[in-house]
């Protein structure tokens, strides 16, 4: 992982690439409800070199390492029977395994989760220094890209001041999107997107780079994508058990992998009391990976009330545990945890318009399925339209740290050393204002800004 200024020029497709969220500016309405739910989270991955949508993801939950996990898994993976596949095949293509990743200093992606998911499957993690857009600026004008193209046009699209003027002052956004809407049209833009003229390539449509590209250096990819499921997941430190490893009060176990590794330990005089490398994806609670420090791979358990944790996400979990916590009851047999999980289901479908819109929300998150799980089914060493796949391994099997994740967030001496320095300004100015305003008549005007703040600037 490192801090740069500039990025240098890159040479092919999958070079480097650029992610970051965003909340879009339009309202979504419940499918079954109808009622206003709120804003999604857009988190998208773009290609430098081609400016192609690698992937996307949306979701009502807050920006987070497991919402860019997903948004990366389907960067990976050929987008087949994609809109306008008929007739621009290349566009099933736009897939691949990058070299390096740029993402901003946002909590979710310097934590030991991110850092170690790119470690593992052999990605170098880049980060541009503080207010320095130059450094990562295709992510963000995608953004203004799409909502040009279509978001700001759609009803219930939440405007600035300028644009509510235009549809007069009084102009209130009202949800009529459902959130399955919402993907269709992002297809269409996305589909728009790659087959339109760019003027960041001379005109060129990015996916017409990205076939120039393609056809003469190939497409690196990971074909063990369930392998890649255990490094992309969130980093947790456990001890393993007999009774396996529990974590979040669920616990998982494998009878054979459980004794074959601790009996692994006994024999290479490994003390079985220092805590493994753990990996849960929030989104299924169905298994966890943990990290075999001797074999140097990851070994799956599943969880031992598989009827209940199958398919759940860590938040459906969390808000069934405070549900019971609340009456009072226990939450300790598989019978329980099935009962209160189809108490939930049965609370999602009681939305009524009367909620606020943080609980309808929440209940949103409530509702949300599980990822289906893409493959590259047998693809071999071609792609759809007949392009060479290169087969890459990740760095995982190769690391001599023995599973261990990094200690805590790198946000840079240098960050911190700004933010201290920040913090005291901020702190001996409130203090200054003070003082004036004390020694002020009530009848003068103080003029004070504490920070001197600037915005990016996009083409």
């Amino acid at each position: 992982m490192q801090a740069v200024g500039k990025l240098p020029q890159v040479a092919r497709i999958l070079e480097t690439v650029q992610g970051d969220h965003t909340y879009i500016d339009v309202l979504i309405r419940d499918d079954i409800s109808g009622a206003e739910i709120g804003r999604p989270t857009l988190t998208t991955v773009i290609d430098v070199k081609s400016r192609c949508i690698l992937g996307y993801y949306i979701s009502f939950d807050p920006p987070s390492f497991g919402t860019f996990a997903q948004c990366f898994k389907r960067c990976l993976t050929p987008k087949i029977n994609c809109i306008g596949s008929e007739e621009f095949p290349i566009l099933q293509d736009i897939f691949g395994l990058p070299s390096v990743v740029v993402l901003d200093n946002a909590m979710e992606f310097t934590g030991i989760s991110t850092q170690d998911a790119m470690n593992d499957i052999g990605v170098v993690l880049i980060f541009p220094p503080v207010k320095t857009p130059e450094a990562k600026p295709f992510v963000e004008r995608l953004f203004g890209t799409l909502n040009s193209m279509g978001f700001r046009s759609l009803e219930g699209t939440t405007l600035n001041q300028a644009q509510k003027a235009k549809r007069g002052g009084d102009y209130k956004p009202t949800a009529s999107l459902t959130l399955n809407a919402l993907h269709e049209i992002i297809d269409h833009l996305i589909h728009a997107y790659h087959i339109a003229g760019h003027t960041g390539l001379r005109g060129l449509p990015p996916a017409h780079v990205w076939q120039q590209d393609a056809v003469q250096y190939g497409i690196p990819v990971l074909y063990d994508l369930d392998r890649v499921d255990s490094m992309l997941a969130v980093t947790e430190l456990r001890v393993l058990a007999r009774d396996g490893i529990q974590i979040h009060g669920l616990m998982y176990n494998h009878g054979p992998t459980t004794n074959q590794t601790l009996e692994s330990f006994a024999v290479k005089n490994f003390d079985r009391r220092q805590k493994l490398k753990v990996k849960y994806n929030p989104h299924d609670l169905g298994c966890i990976w943990f990290y075999h420090p001797l074999d140097h791979e990851y070994l799956r358990l599943p969880c031992t009330d598989p009827g209940y944790a199958s398919g759940l996400t860590l938040y459906q979990h969390k808000s069934i545990e405070a549900h019971l916590e609340a009456q009072g009851l226990r939450f300790s047999t598989t019978e329980q945890r099935l009962r209160a999980r189809l108490s939930l289901e049965n609370k999602i479908y009681q939305v009524t318009p009367g909620l606020v819109q943080k609980q309808r929300k929440s209940l949103a998150r409530l509702a949300a399925k599980s990822g289906t799980k893409q493959k590259l089914d047998d693809l071999g060493l071609t792609s759809i339209t007949g392009i060479s796949l290169l087969p890459h391994e990740p760095l995982q099997s190769r690391k001599s740290d023995a599973g261990a994740p990094p200690k805590g967030a790198r946000r840079g001496a240098a960050k911190a050393a700004k933010t201290r320095q920040v913090n005291t300004e901020r702190r001996k100015a409130y203090g200054e204002r003070e003082a004036q305003i004390n020694n002020q008549d009530n009848n003068q005007s103080v003029d004070f800004t504490d920070s001197d703040w600037k915005g990016y600037d996009y083409e």
